[in-house]
């Protein structure tokens, strides 16, 4: 069996230096296709992403909408994204599961009604096979794809539940990023 072992910072100065990957010879073409989303030039620059966060951060009191934040850190690889169109997919997807949450009578029946909308019904998932293509991390691409890694997945959940009428709420942990 052919191994491949390829050092990640041969692909950029600053990409993963010093992490080491080896592959096997049927995943090798997956690879290249995925490193090859990442050596692209990837930035708005009609959009200060510093400035932005900033206006969040000077009163980390103040109720952000999460799907708002999320859409406009997309703007950045997408400047011409109507965030008022991604915006109302949320929406919808919130007045779909609005009378379910309504009608459970406990907790964890409301969590469940959430879950089992966005991953049974609506098919959202997360993307294991290719956990660091870029589009992962894009709320417009997670929404489009129905597909994402863990904290995208987690900032639709809360916008969606609530704009449902539920309390969900993000919970950072040490290396990872979950909605309660």
């Amino acid at each position: 069996a052919c191994v491949w072992q390829v050092t990640l910072g041969e692909f950029g100065q600053n990409f993963a230096p010093g992490i080491t990957v080896t592959f096997g010879p049927d995943s090798w073409q997956d690879f290249v296709h995925e490193i090859s989303l990442f050596a692209k030039p990837r930035y708005n620059p009609d959009m200060d992403l510093d400035d932005a966060l900033a206006l969040f951060a000077e009163d980390p009191t103040e109720v952000v909408d999460v799907a708002e934040l999320a859409l406009a850190i997309s703007e950045d690889e997408y400047p011409g994204l109507v965030t008022g169109e991604y915006l109302a997919r949320i929406e919808d997807l919130a007045e779909r599961v609005g009378p379910r949450s309504e009608s459970a009578d406990t907790l964890e029946d409301k969590v469940l009604s959430l879950t089992e909308f966005l991953f049974d019904d609506e098919k959202f998932r997360g993307n294991r096979p290719q956990y660091y293509d870029p589009r992962n991390c894009y709320l417009n691409d997670v929404r489009d794809r129905r597909t994402g890694i863990p904290i995208t997945l987690s900032v639709l959940a809360i916008a969606v539940g609530e704009r449902a009428g539920l309390n969900v709420v993000g919970v950072g942990l040490p290396g990872h990023f979950v909605a309660k």
